[in-house]
């Protein structure tokens, strides 16, 4: 048996030299490989099917009452699926432990808020809807005062108004705006020359270059840049990117326009000014997110207020060619890359391409963008 297997290592190595190292290389990395890729899919299926709040008790916060909860249902061997963390068809002692890694997280009220229509003429009404998650207190101003968690107002504005609507629980506070714009008709005037036109008044505020028509400029938080009114000023992205050690640059492209941001691990909420991009309230927008070793996701939204979020939830890491799946093709690349120690494999940006990068990109392997 021994005799054999020497010789056929014997041919292997003299018929193809870089056949046998690879193999080797497979063979050495394959334990450790196959446990963390285990871990990490687990970890990011997780994260996939809980993306706004991990409490259950009602109180909006992640605690020590949420993690018995989840004992108590085990110790009687009971089963609710809103208990079921991890969604492998029971309650288990694996669920409290996922929960624990969110212990103290609480849940910020999610709004939308929206018109009917954002421009009417004087004397006529319009409403105002909204609907919310994570609740307690909802009040919108001017006029309208408290209000229920979700419903609709008409609203007669005599001049062009900003409406607040305010949502609020014991831990956190979300703002969304609405504009409505009223066109106010002009007085009648008797026929007349008409006068020439008065100089331009340098002390009046203007527009910046390229607005919008009808848009108007206001000082933002602090005085220190102008806030676009029906224009998305800022959108912000909610990204869950767990795996990275470092940092790295997520490319995007958003209504057509490239971007890219800074991201590192965990789940964090990036902001982006787009108030030169000018994308006018009630226009869809196209959100792509990824590329550079990222699957791409495509969101598309209808901004209605001034600030906007996305839940881009997990983005999948690995695709090393960039053909927008993770396939035979990165297996490569990775694998070269370990075995010449360059940085093109390095997926979770820790500066060096190891078995960590290997596990996951078996962890995402057949993964294919939008």
């Amino acid at each position: 048996m021994v005799a054999p297997l020497k010789k056929f290592v014997k041919l292997v190595i003299s018929k193809d030299r870089y056949f046998f190292t690879f193999i080797v290389i497979a063979l050495f990395l394959s334990i450790p490989i196959t446990v963390f890729a285990v871990l990490q899919s687990r970890d990011l299926r997780t994260e996939a099917t809980h993306q706004d709040c991990f409490d259950l008790n009602g109180d909006f916060k992640v605690t020590q009452s949420d993690v018995d909860i989840i004992l108590n249902t085990v110790a009687v061997g009971g089963y609710k699926p809103e208990y079921d963390i991890n969604h492998d068809g029971k309650v288990s002692s694996v669920d409290a432990f996922l929960l624990l890694e969110h212990l103290g997280e609480v849940c910020v009220p999610v709004v939308s808020f929206w018109a009917d229509s954002y421009t009417i003429n004087q004397g006529n009404s319009t409403k105002i809807r909204w609907t919310t998650a994570y609740t307690t207190v909802v009040s919108i101003s001017p006029s309208v005062g408290s209000t229920g968690l979700n419903g609709s107002k008409t609203v007669s504005p005599n001049s062009s108004t900003i409406y607040t609507l305010t949502a609020t629980n014991q831990w956190a506070t979300t703002r969304k705006y609405v504009t409505i714009t009223v066109n106010v008709p002009s007085p009648e005037e008797p026929p007349g020359p008409e006068p020439p036109p008065p100089p331009p008044d340098s002390s009046s505020p203007t527009s910046p270059p390229g607005s919008l028509p009808g848009s108007t400029i206001s000082p933002g938080p602090g005085g220190s840049s102008p806030v676009v009114q029906n224009v998305l000023n800022v959108l912000n992205l909610k990204i869950s990117a767990l795996p990275l050690v470092g940092e790295t640059n997520l490319p995007l492209v958003i209504g057509g326009k490239a971007a890219q941001i800074r991201i590192s691990k965990g789940i964090k909420t990036y902001s982006l000014n787009v108030s030169r991009n000018r994308f006018e309230f009630g226009e869809k927008i196209t959100l792509l997110v990824g590329g550079s070793g990222v699957l791409t996701k495509k969101f598309s939204f209808t901004p209605d207020a001034l600030t906007e979020t996305i839940n881009v939830g997990v983005i999948s890491f690995g695709d090393i060619s960039g053909n927008n799946r993770i396939d035979k093709e990165d297996v490569a690349l990775i694998l070269e890359s370990i075995a010449s120690q360059t940085n093109r494999g390095d997926i979770n940006a820790d500066g060096v391409a190891n078995s960590l990068d290997w596990a996951l990109l078996q962890a995402n392997f057949g993964k294919v963008g939008d």
